[in-house]
């Protein structure tokens, strides 16, 4: 199971097509730490005008709505200032979930953290590998690489572990469902 996590605002701030780049990097992330002990996160950045909470729901949901400031002009941020606010945001909410209830581990959130940013962003995951039947040394692979704006689907043909070509498959605008 992969968890499902989505990172939205109520009011001027991340969320949207462009937040969902950090919602796909965490969704791999939490599974490689072994961190997807939720089916589905939902992080709502908050103003002072509404309560901060972490509510279960049911089916191994939870609801986190976490005070985080609105800047002014937010939509005409730097892509890297929207991420690292992004970021900041998720990974704040992640330590509540675990201070909450305990399921999920502060030290992995923390690498999980710090190999976001050890990496700047930039990730490329593995969606699915099929192994060739006739010749095990040649692998198929579709790729996902999602970015602030776009997300790129890509097919990969690997011989004995080096790349042989790729082929971009899709590459689409931002929507709220691509993974």
């Amino acid at each position: 199971m992969r968890t499902e996590i989505r990172l939205g605002s109520v009011g001027n701030g991340v969320g949207g097509p462009e937040a969902l780049m950090l919602d796909i990097i965490y969704m791999y992330l939490l599974h490689e730490f072994n961190q997807d002990v939720y089916s589905h996160i939902v992080i709502n950045q908050i103003g002072s005008e509404l309560d901060e909470f972490v509510i279960k729901e049911p089916g191994n949901r939870i609801h986190v709505n976490i005070r985080y400031p609105f800047y002014e002009g937010f939509e005409a941020k730097s892509s890297a200032e929207k991420n690292l606010i992004g970021l900041d945001i998720i990974h704040n909410a992640l330590l509540r979930i675990a201070e909450y209830d305990g399921r999920l581990d502060v030290k992995k959130i923390e690498s999980i953290r710090e190999k976001i940013l050890k990496n700047d962003f930039p990730f490329e995951f593995v969606y699915k590998i099929h192994v060739n039947r006739k010749n095990p040394h040649f692998l198929g692979k579709v790729v996902v690489r999602p970015l602030i704006d776009r997300f790129v689907y890509s097919v990969l043909i690997e011989e004995d572990g080096s790349e042989k070509c790729r082929q971009i498959i899709l590459n689409g605008r931002a929507g709220y469902y691509y993974a």
